[in-house]
């Protein structure tokens, strides 16, 4: 069976731990991978902006790449580049070289750069480095392991250990390092996989955020009243009996600089900080409330803890005093 055939533009390649993977999972025969004469010229060139990056080593890794792959390398597709008509016409060897090398994904980490737009006629789909590899975890996950254990136990200057790996990756490819790390069998990592499954399917304590926002900006007093702890609803309303209507108000001024800006969002990823109980924060930086896989500062910021409840996440504390949970 013909296997997935990955073109690696020059900014993947001289990404080394990422450049790594790919070319392991080749070695592997799970993928093929193609480049062209130019795009390794590309690559000498950033690597001699690099400091301490000598020549001798860039030759080598280049002379490492064409004897290891001898097939990888695409030509003769000046005729198709002719055609091509992209955002920045020096990105157009990359595209066409992926369509003469029958290619099925091209993975760059400047996809933007090639609008769909600019696709349609090429039978070829671009992605970044941290989607395509997540991608190659759902769909090889056995031997994405394997490789990975592979990589770790080849590193030796430093020597790493799995979480040093992946703490590394998760800086470029911080979807894909969850999903191998949860693969790995890795504690934090596997608990970040399961919370981003969660909230995509609207399960999780940041979609519960997200739903109590809308709640209070559209004055949804039905659906706040399910989105609310009763514990907490009488903190907040400084009553034993409290109405939804003196819950909204007192949500509304607690948070009314959320609403009075449009850039926040960020969510941290899961950290449990009681049985049952998430905080989730939210900052200033995106205007959806979604999962951050890195550590995630602000000046001002809201923490949102939330309970399991008659079987859904609710807001059980805001802005709780540092240290409580």
């Amino acid at each position: 069976m013909r296997r997935v055939r990955v073109l690696l533009d020059a900014n993947v390649i001289v990404d080394a731990q990422v450049r790594d993977l790919f070319l392991r999972l080749a070695e592997a025969e799970v993928i093929d991978v193609r480049w062209s004469a130019a795009i390794l010229d590309e690559v000498r060139r950033a690597l001699r902006r690099r400091i301490n990056v000598s020549e001798d080593k860039i030759n080598r890794l280049v002379s490492t790449l064409d004897d290891v792959f001898p097939e990888a390398a695409v030509a003769g597709f000046s005729d198709i580049e002719r055609t091509l008509d992209l955002p920045d016409p020096d990105d157009r060897h990359v595209l066409a070289a992926a369509i003469a090398g029958e290619c099925d994904v091209l993975v760059t980490y400047n996809d933007r750069d090639f609008p769909d737009e600019a696709l349609e006629t090429a039978d070829v789909v671009v992605l970044d480095p941290d989607h395509a590899l997540t991608l190659l975890v759902g769909w090889f996950k056995d031997d994405v392991v394997n490789v990975a254990h592979q990589q770790i136990a080849a590193l030796q200057r430093p020597s790493m250990s799995t979480s040093d790996f992946l703490d590394r990756l998760v800086k470029r490819a911080p979807a894909a390092a969850m999903a191998i790390g949860a693969a790995l069998g890795d504690e934090t990592y596997g608990r970040l996989f399961q919370d981003t499954i969660d909230a995509t399917l609207g399960n999780g304590p940041q979609e519960a955020v997200r739903q109590l926002l809308d709640a209070i900006s559209g004055r949804d007093l039905v659906a706040l009243a399910d989105l609310v702890h009763p514990e907490c609803a009488r903190r907040l309303a400084g009553s034993d009996a409290p109405t939804t209507n003196e819950v909204f108000t007192a949500l509304a001024r607690l948070l009314a600089d959320v609403f009075e800006h449009d850039d926040w969002g960020f969510a941290t990823a899961k950290r449990i900080i009681g049985p049952s109980t998430e905080r989730v924060t939210l900052v200033r930086g995106g205007r959806e409330v979604r999962v951050s896989f890195t550590p995630v500062t602000a000046e001002a910021g809201h923490n949102l803890d939330l309970q399991m409840h008659d079987g859904r996440w609710v807001l059980f504390d805001l802005d709780p005093p540092e240290g409580a949970s």
